[in-house]
């Protein structure tokens, strides 16, 4: 329990960080989300889309998910939100999360300001939402290959989102191999 209190602590962090961005952010208008709330719920349904994307939804994972956002919902309940939402879909993989392209326009606000030491708002948060969707991957003490592709290529999305729109990318693409 002591690393999900940590988690928690990490996701309210994380959680305050993308609110902050969302201030002077039009992306959030787009939305009608409460900005303190946003980044809880995008990570609340991603990992609710990686514990179905075996076809399963395991009482561990629910617990994991329950503690980290001080939750008390059942696996049946995870289900009807996945259905409501459309979250167990392709649509949903491929979407970039609000709090993604907030991270990504504050990194490049302070890279356009020369405050480049400063731009790693997205990649923290990327590599969080990795590490925290490994809580799920491995929660019933398995690795299910499954849910770890799932996890994989979600992650890959973000990452080249923010490659493709961080004006500090430093990836060279296109190279050919003589």
């Amino acid at each position: 329990m002591e690393e999900l209190n940590v988690v928690r602590e990490l996701i309210d962090g994380l959680s305050n960080l993308v609110a902050t961005g969302a201030k002077n952010n039009d992306l959030i208008n787009s939305v009608d989300i409460d900005p303190e709330k946003i980044f809880k719920i995008e990570l609340m349904f991603f990992l609710m889309y990686l514990s179905a994307s075996d076809g399963v939804i395991d009482k561990e994972e629910v617990q994991v998910i329950n503690y980290l956002f001080d939750l008390n919902m059942q696996s049946y309940h995870i289900n009807d939100m996945i259905n409501e939402h459309n979250i167990y879909s392709r649509e949903f993989e491929n979407r970039i999360p609000i709090s993604i392209m907030i991270s990504v326009n504050m990194d490049n606000f302070m890279w356009n300001v020369g405050k480049k030491e400063s731009t790693v708002g997205s990649e923290t948060i990327i590599s969080t939402i990795q590490q925290i969707g490994m809580l799920i991957v491995k929660s019933n003490g398995n690795i299910n290959i499954d849910k770890m592709n799932s996890l994989r290529n979600y992650i890959a999305n973000l990452e080249k989102y923010r490659e493709d729109n961080f004006d500090g990318a430093s990836s060279i693409i296109g190279l050919i191999k003589n």
